[in-house]
Order: structure tokens, then C-alpha cells, then sequence
């Protein structure tokens, strides 16, 4: 797979299972609660 081969060429030598999410998807709130961080 395409993430051991890299995690391999920088050094890590485990793999990844295959049913692990790689992405997660989420939403989070700005601190003045119209989505802007600032």
C-alpha cells in the first residue's frame, strides 16, 4: 500500500491496517461562534 511504502521511507517501520481511517472528517466552532478562528 501506497501509506506503508511512505511511512516506510521516512523511517517507520509499521503498517497501517487496513480498516483504520486514515480520514476523518469533523467540524469545529471559531471561538466567536461564527466559524471564523479569529
Amino acid at each position: 500500500r501506497r501509506v506503508d511504502t511512505a511511512l516506510k521511507n521516512i523511517g517507520i517501520n509499521e503498517r497501517v491496517p487496513y480498516n483504520a481511517p486514515l480520514i476523518q472528517f469533523s467540524s469545529w466552532m471559531g471561538g466567536d461562534r461564527d466559524g471564523n478562528p479569529r
